[in-house]
């Protein structure tokens, strides 16, 4: 094998491989009303690529690089305790949460709350949420 195939063939491994990296996002305590609520959710968000995760079959999911992360069967957070400014996108109410780098949006589903992490890199962050809408409003007990 010539050294310019060599190089060609490395940079197509390299390539490949880049993309199918899997990402480590905790799972919750969500179960097979999660793993639906996953299924339904789109393949891209915020024009990023959705990427495997580690557990799979988890209730959870990952899109692009940073990775932006969605967990199923979280506990509630504290801001839907009430009187707390929730943000509606389409039928779901978000309660937004500042992070260092980006924002927590967590939401109640019929499987429970879901969060989304959002970093920093994909402005504005609430954009997600609108990409999120079908699969959320299929899901009952959407309103907060």
């Amino acid at each position: 094998m010539t050294a310019r195939l060599r190089v060609t063939v490395l940079l197509a491994t390299v390539g490949l491989c880049g993309c199918a990296t899997s990402v480590d996002v905790p799972a919750a305590s969500g179960g097979a009303t999660c793993r639906d609520l996953v299924n339904r959710l789109p393949k891209t968000l915020a024009a990023a690529k959705q990427r495997s995760v580690t557990p799979a079959n988890s209730g959870t999911a990952a899109w692009g690089d940073p990775a932006i992360t969605f967990r199923c069967g979280v506990a509630a957070p504290a801001g839907f305790a009430g009187g707390t400014q929730l943000l509606q996108v389409d039928a779901v109410l978000w309660l937004p949460e500042k992070l260092t780098a980006g924002y927590r949006f967590t939401a109640k589903s019929s499987a429970g709350y879901v969060e989304v992490d959002v970093p920093a890199h994909y402005s504005p962050a609430a954009d997600v949420l609108v990409d999120l809408g079908p699969a959320m409003a299929a899901s009952p007990g959407t309103d907060g």
